[in-house]
């Protein structure tokens, strides 16, 4: 929320949105004393308004940042403070899928002898997460171990159809789904015209280690 627009859209429905957050379990009401501390950092954006002028406007919609409450970084700690993992996340730019058109009907404090009209739009938006990146930390080793995700995804139905891990020791799991719009049988033609476009169909996973490849496919 923000101090011109009360209970927003920014927190997706919450009273406030959180740019940070501290987590951690305490041993009788003893702060210093826990099992670990984990520390989340989420993308969190207030509203904005087209003009300054529409702040005036009781009720009348702000642009939302529908990316907020994402995760952009985790942090674990031991019970020592001690870093032991950390993982980052990174999304793609945001994308634009539609819009609603709006009118709001007002009256303007200044002028209390008639109403007002102004339009709207209210938009649709997506966005994808793209790669995350995972750091182990070893008390006996000087570097982390990577492990990196990536994601992509299918341009029909916008799920993910691609789920790349690779590691700094070398191994690399990858997992394909397809979906029935990836096929032309026509059982797949009937489900793609009864809607049922989400449902995976074939998911194939990639085990490579060792310059050896394990494939194991799932029905």
């Amino acid at each position: 929320s923000t101090p011109y627009t009360p209970f927003s859209n920014s927190a997706q429905g919450g009273h406030v949105g959180y740019s940070y957050v501290e987590e951690k379990t305490v041993e009788n009401g003893n702060e210093t004393s826990h099992n670990g501390i984990t520390l989340y950092k989420f993308v969190n954006i207030q509203d904005e308004p087209e003009n300054l002028s529409d702040r005036l406007i009781k009720g009348f919609p702000a642009f939302s940042h529908q990316d907020n409450g994402s995760p952009l970084e985790i942090r674990y700690f031991d019970k020592n403070n001690t870093l032991i993992k950390l993982k980052t996340f990174q999304y793609s730019d945001r994308q634009i899928v539609g819009n609603i058109k709006g009118l709001k009907v007002f009256q303007s404090p200044m002028t209390k002898n008639h109403m007002s009209i102004k339009f709207y739009d209210q938009f649709s938006e997506r966005w994808d997460l793209l790669k995350t990146t995972e750091y182990n930390y070893h008390e006996k080793s000087i570097e982390p171990v990577e492990t990196i995700t990536e994601y992509k995804y299918n341009d029909s139905n916008l799920r993910q159809n691609s789920e790349k891990t690779t590691n700094s020791n070398g191994v690399i799991v990858e997992k394909l789904t397809k979906y029935p719009i990836d096929y032309t049988s026509t059982m797949h033609i009937n489900m793609k015209n009864n809607h049922m476009v989400n449902m995976p169909i074939e998911v194939t996973t990639n085990i490579t280690t060792g310059g050896k490849t394990t494939e194991i496919s799932k029905y």
